[in-house]
This record gives C-alpha cells, sequence and structure tokens, in this order.
C-alpha cells in the first residue's frame, strides 16, 4: 500500500513542478534569483522530473515486494537522495526562498519511503488454497 501511495503521489508531484519548470523557466528562475541563462537548466531539470512522473505514474499497479520491483524502487530512492543532497548544498549557499526548504522536506519524505521499501521489505502473504 506504501508503494502505490508513493507512486501515485510522486508521479503528481513531479508531474506538476516538470511542466511549470518546462513551460515558466523564467518566472521560476526570477523567483529564485538566478541569471537568465539558469534557463536552459531549469528546463533540463523539467525533464528529468517528468520522467520520474511517467515511471512512478506507469508502475503504480505493479508488485514492488519481489527482485523485479527493485530497479524502479532503486532509481526513485536515488533520485530522492540526490536531489535532496543538492538543494541542501545549493541552499546553503545561497539561501533561496522557504519554499526551497519545503521541496527539501517532501523529498526527504519521498527518499525516506522508498528507503523503507527498499531496505524493509513487508512480507508477502502466502496464498494456500484451501478446498
Amino acid at each position: 500500500m506504501l508503494a502505490k501511495i508513493l507512486m501515485i503521489g510522486s508521479a503528481g508531484a513531479f508531474a506538476l513542478i516538470g511542466i511549470a519548470a518546462l513551460f515558466l523557466p523564467g518566472e521560476i528562475a526570477g523567483k529564485l534569483m538566478l541569471p537568465r541563462k539558469a534557463e536552459l537548466t531549469i528546463q533540463l531539470m523539467s525533464a528529468g522530473l517528468l520522467a520520474m512522473a511517467t515511471l512512478n505514474y506507469i508502475g503504480r499497479n505493479a508488485s514492488y515486494g519481489g527482485i523485479y520491483g527493485k530497479p524502479i524502487m532503486l532509481a526513485n530512492f536515488m533520485f530522492g537522495m540526490i536531489s535532496c543532497n543538492a538543494l541542501i548544498s545549493a541552499q546553503l549557499t545561497y539561501h533561496f526562498d522557504w519554499l526551497i526548504w519545503l521541496m527539501i522536506l517532501m523529498l526527504a519524505l519521498y527518499t525516506i519511503g522508498f528507503a523503507k521499501l527498499i531496505f524493509f521489505p513487508a512480507q508477502l502473504e502466502s496464498r494456500q488454497d484451501t478446498p
């Protein structure tokens, strides 16, 4: 159940942020006080976000208890870890708006959720056909 909630929630959040970053890079750069040259970087970031949103939406009904769900869970875990570390480093260096702290918190919770799925998998229920 946790996997489905994480997949649907992250797909929606990544899609919204990715679409905003794709079509409004100038406004995002202005809000973060970045130079106009950062618009291309913001649009490239949106490509990664939209790719993760697509992966999570398509994989929302998959079974994540065994070995076949590990690549998707590891991709989400690594995306969260790397994004969270990069945002913390940028926030401590450049002192952006409070919205970055909110994004860091959301990514940290997302990463913790996938860490729980990877390192503490739920026991699969065994089916016994009884007459």
